[in-house]
């Protein structure tokens, strides 16, 4: 079973998932990338009108800070940002799914794989566009830690969930080399 079943929802973070820096930049793996924003572009953030002006600098300050600067600071702007709002609100899920990417882009999968499958597998309150996205950034971050069956049954969900979405064409370890 993996990752022990999680699907309870979230408030805070997994106990398991603790936030200080693992890896030293010259130990990070630089093979992963972003594919997601490479390939589809720039996602818009969705979110409330009311919390757009006063939390989407934030969101992209943080994303911005964990390509250039590691998952350190940019964890902690996250994790504030999660904190902050409520799981009915789409930035929460854009927060936490960020997060996950952080972690994955800078080669803590253990991590990333803990984030990632609390969005994956939830069966309500993820966005359907956060949900597809942690969908096959979890099976990339199996891709890359070896477990390839588990991510082509990540991806073969992925396909079935959705039939129509552009991620399909990301939906396999090959892309990553």
């Amino acid at each position: 079973m993996l990752l022990g079943g999680c699907l309870l929802p979230l408030r805070t973070l997994p106990k398991a998932v603790q936030i200080q820096p693992q890896m030293r930049a010259e130990q990070r793996q630089h093979r992963f990338q972003d594919t997601l924003r490479i390939l589809a572009g720039t996602m818009p953030v969705p979110a409330h009108k009311e919390t757009v002006a006063r939390e989407a600098p934030s969101l992209d300050t943080a994303v911005t800070w964990c390509l250039q600067s590691g998952p350190s600071r940019a964890s902690s702007a996250l994790v504030a940002i999660v904190e902050s709002h409520s799981e009915r609100d789409s930035i929460y899920w854009e927060a936490l799914f960020q997060l996950g990417e952080c972690w994955a882009l800078n080669g803590d999968y253990n991590r990333a794989s803990l984030l990632l499958g609390e969005i994956a597998y939830r069966t309500y309150g993820v966005p359907p566009d956060v949900h597809q996205r942690a969908l096959v950034r979890l099976g990339h971050v199996f891709c890359m830690r070896g477990q390839r069956q588990t991510a082509e049954q990540l991806f073969e969900r992925l396909r079935r969930l959705y039939p129509t979405i552009p991620y399909r064409a990301l939906a396999d370890c090959r892309i990553l080399r």
